[in-house]
């Protein structure tokens, strides 16, 4: 199997630890995850480029997990081209921040909702259940 192959969940955050607690949350709840540390390789396991090419490494991806200060490309430029993709135009992208507000409101254009830091469970549950997303069993 080739590297994310399978994965139906992209996490790409920073600081690392904040990204492998993602993981650890989307594994408990059944979910297969690929952690991308940066902005580029992320891109790369979208557009199935790069060490992810031949693959089709974003096949089965449901959601996606994203921190806005991603390396190049950043978090708000990979959910452009995302949007601009006819392929993966569709794919919630949640935006994981410290400085979202109590509210929820997204100060990230295109976003389909922003979780603050530190991400627990039960917000990660109430949002995948608020979108309709399952881990595929």
């Amino acid at each position: 199997m080739g590297i994310g192959e399978g994965a139906n969940v992209l996490v790409a955050m920073l600081p690392e630890t904040d990204g492998l607690a993602v993981c650890e949350i989307l594994g408990h709840l059944g979910f297969r995850t690929v952690r991308c540390p940066d902005g580029f390789q992320a891109l790369q396991f979208l557009f199935s480029t790069g060490i992810y090419d031949m693959n089709g490494s974003a096949e089965h991806l449901q959601i996606a997990f994203l921190s806005p200060d991603l390396p190049w490309p950043n978090g708000q430029e990979l959910l452009t081209r995302v949007r601009s993709s006819d392929r993966l135009a569709a794919l919630p992208i949640i935006f994981v921040d410290g400085l979202a507000d109590a509210q929820g409101s997204s100060p990230y254009p295109g976003a389909d909702a922003v979780l603050t830091k530190p991400v627990n469970e039960g917000d990660v549950v109430a949002l995948l259940t608020r979108l309709g997303i399952e881990a595929e069993r």
